[in-house]
């Protein structure tokens, strides 16, 4: 008799158990989740700053990015671009104001390139 209150006993502890608990996912896939035609093999770099995060990707053949902004567990899109060609080259630029940093990138096949200055026109 004892034997079945004990297997009683943990038979509801383990469906209880089961009930609450919740599937967590990491902050990287709550990312992932947001970036349409992205997975995990395609993000390249993810930055937060301040209440933002910007995130860079590859997808056919391009370097992109999309900025969220973060309020408590959400994570909200605010801005994304069109890319730079990664094969031929290119450059790309945030100018939104709905962000506060903007920022520019490129991408070279020209392995003679180590650097890039961008410089500031800005007040």
């Amino acid at each position: 008799m004892n034997c079945v209150k004990v297997s009683v006993f943990l038979s509801i502890m383990l469906f209880f158990l089961m009930g609450c608990s919740d599937k967590q996912i990491s902050f990287e896939e709550r990312i992932e989740q947001q970036i349409q035609n992205a997975s995990s093999e395609s993000i390249i770099h993810y930055e937060v700053k301040g209440n933002y995060v910007y995130v860079f990707y590859t997808d056919h053949e391009m370097l992109r990015y999309q900025a969220f902004k973060l309020s408590g567990r959400s994570i909200d899109w605010v801005d994304g671009s069109g890319g730079s060609d990664i094969k031929k080259g290119g450059f790309s630029a945030s100018n939104n104001p709905d962000i506060p940093f903007s920022f520019s990138y490129f991408t070279s096949n020209n392995p003679d390139v180590k650097d890039v200055l961008v410089p500031w026109t800005g007040s």
